[in-house]
């Protein structure tokens, strides 16, 4: 009796083993973003070679860099966590997390937004060259540029330190933590509300180089630029989050077309309905552009032939 026990409770317990067992790659799976849109110039590298395109199926895994030129800007959305990332910025998703994080963003420049999903943990970290920023779950930006690494909350709270200095902090909402690029980069508080105290810690070296960017915009050395006005759309319960809509090239130039100018424009606004529907129009309408353009010249073309063929018939009779 007592060996059959024994039989079953080892069965049971393989088989919550083996239904809680996660396999080796689940983990990066895990910790990958979908590309919900794009627009700009894009660049995606993994480990310095060059993807093909970027569109509302990318995914973005652990190793994968992103670089956004002088136009680009992309939307990352992993569950209810979201990235915007801004122009003239570099990210990666880090596949080597310490501490206890789930996922690590290495910045080296720009700027980028992050809507991260709460847990009673910290499990979410931003490392730029100067500083870290470490959250349990908060909505907050992270900029970088030559003067150094800025930390602004928009709601929660996040852990802000210097690797330099080894200052730590707490930021709590409409506030904001600076650490310089020179000097002995202390760490500075400003915003609303009473600033908590900056604590000593532990300095470090910092695990990401900064880049710098040109006037021109970042460009990769031998990378080619993927522009994109993608499918995919914000989703609406977060419209703070939204990337700004900009006309793809020469959309406005065919906007504003008179009547006499172009029968182009004419089909243009026979396919939008209205002068003001054109001049509203937007990336996310391309592909309405793409398949209707084809059918208003169709259409033009058909109602040509029809008066032909009446006329020939009047002719005839």
């Amino acid at each position: 009796m007592v060996l059959r026990t024994n039989a079953i409770v080892a069965a049971l317990l393989l088989a919550v083993s083996l239904l809680t067992y996660q396999a080796p790659g689940a983990s990066a799976a895990d910790r990958s973003w979908q590309v919900s849109k794009a627009s700009g110039e894009v660049w995606v590298t993994n480990l310095g070679v060059q993807r093909a395109s970027v569109t509302s199926e990318t995914t973005i895994r652990a190793g994968d860099q992103i670089m956004t030129g002088q136009t680009g800007r992309v939307l990352l959305v992993r569950g209810e966590e979201t990235m915007l990332i801004s122009p003239n910025t570099v990210i990666a998703i880090s596949d080597k997390n310490a501490d206890g994080m789930t996922t690590t963003i290495m910045q080296r420049a720009g700027s980028i937004l992050l809507e991260v999903e709460k847990r009673n943990v910290k499990h979410f970290e931003v490392d730029t060259p100067y500083l870290a920023a470490v959250v349990k779950g908060t909505k907050f930006s992270v900029s970088l540029d030559n003067a150094g690494s800025h930390v602004e909350v928009f709601s929660g709270q996040v852990d802000v330190s210097s690797h330099k200095s080894g200052d730590i902090a707490q930021v709590m909402p409409g506030q904001a933590a600076t650490v310089f690029a020179k000097g002995a980069s202390r760490m500075s508080l400003t915003g609303s509300g009473p600033l908590l105290p900056i604590e000593k810690g532990v300095p470090r070296s910092a695990l990401v180089t900064a880049m710098k960017v040109p006037p021109g915009g970042l460009v990769p050395e031998g990378s080619r630029p993927v522009s994109a006005n993608r499918a995919a759309s914000v989703t609406p319960e977060r419209p703070q989050l939204a990337i700004a809509e900009i006309a793809p090239a020469g959309a406005r130039e065919v906007a504003s077309l008179s009547d006499d100018q172009s029968l182009l424009h004419n089909i243009l606004v026979s396919i939008f309905g209205s002068e003001q529907q054109l001049e509203r129009w937007k990336p996310n309408d391309g592909m309405a552009l793409a398949f209707g353009l084809p059918m208003g010249i169709g259409f033009l073309v058909s109602v040509s032939v029809m008066v032909q063929r009446r006329w020939q018939r009047r002719t005839r009779a």
